[in-house]
C-alpha cells in the first residue's frame, strides 16, 4: 500500500491516553471526533 494522506479529525495522541481518554492531538481537533475514534493495532482484523 501507499500513503493516501490523513484526516485531521483522526489525529489523536498515541499511547494509553488516546486509547482510554481520546485526547485530541491539537486544539484544532474537536473532542467529539476523538471520542468516536477507535484505536486498534495495525493489521488486527479481529479488533475491528
Amino acid at each position: 500500500g501507499c500513503y493516501h494522506g490523513h484526516a485531521d479529525y483522526l489525529l489523536v495522541k498515541a499511547g494509553s491516553g488516546a486509547s482510554t481518554f481520546g485526547f485530541p492531538d491539537s486544539a484544532g481537533v474537536p473532542r467529539d471526533f476523538t471520542r468516536n475514534t477507535i484505536l486498534t493495532s495495525y493489521n488486527d482484523i479481529s479488533a475491528v
